[in-house]
């Protein structure tokens, strides 16, 4: 998964430098974005829960 993230931000540096667009660095940002948000759903919590656990830690 690591993986398919580093190609995508390379994929997408490469197409806004050539066709000067900035929307088109959006894409790794929302792939990131996801995962973010399935890895949280992987935990046996409930979503509240694991978001808590997560910004509670120290």
């Amino acid at each position: 998964m690591l993986l398919a993230l580093v190609i995508a931000a390379v994929v997408s540096l490469v197409i806004t430098l050539k066709e000067k667009k900035k929307k088109y660095l959006l894409l790794p940002i929302g792939m990131m974005g996801a995962y973010f948000i399935v890895e949280i759903a992987r935990v046996p919590l409930g979503f509240v829960e694991t978001v808590e656990l997560i910004f509670n830690l120290k």
